[in-house]
């Protein structure tokens, strides 16, 4: 039966983080600190005996706590720096002329 959720399955996105070790690790920090951030208003939600959070959930939270203008984007062990650099240099051009010297 196609499209028939079983009783007890879990509503998790396929992208959700679940644990406080996984959104830990997200983060770049400690479980216990994840847990005193979620304490302080950082978006998670119980799913049974788990914890679960939506990394861009986390991303726009962590962006609105340090003032940014957008999400806050976090670098994890296999991000691939150069289009997070890439991104940052053109955003910061926009609206600027860039003089060569001669």
């Amino acid at each position: 039966m196609a499209g028939v959720a079983r009783k007890g399955a879990s509503t998790t996105t396929p992208a959700a983080l679940k644990g406080w070790t996984a959104i830990a690790r997200h983060l770049g920090l400690t479980p216990a600190t994840a847990q005193r951030w979620a304490r302080e208003g950082m978006p998670v939600r119980r799913e049974g005996r788990f914890t679960v959070a939506d990394p861009a959930e986390l991303e726009s939270w962590l962006g609105r706590e340090s003032h940014m203008d957008k999400p806050a984007h976090v670098m994890t062990g296999d991000a691939d720096i150069s289009i997070s650099i890439r991104k940052m240099w053109t955003g910061s051009r926009v609206g600027t002329s860039l003089r060569l010297r001669k």
